[in-house]
């Protein structure tokens, strides 16, 4: 009983670690596409600057 109490804690833990895990390479995802998506909309204003 003491065996089965063990590993289901682990396995629990395991699978909460697992989770967050996904869930931040989730968010660094879409923060990484907002970043590009900023600055490339910088990168062409400065550009429309320099031609102006």
């Amino acid at each position: 009983m003491l065996i089965f109490l063990v590993l289901l804690f682990f396995s629990l833990f395991f699978g909460v670690m697992m989770l967050g895990n996904h869930m931040s390479h989730v968010f660094e995802q879409l923060l990484e596409q907002k970043a590009n998506e900023t600055l490339a909309r910088i990168d062409q204003s400065l550009n429309d600057e320099n031609k102006g």
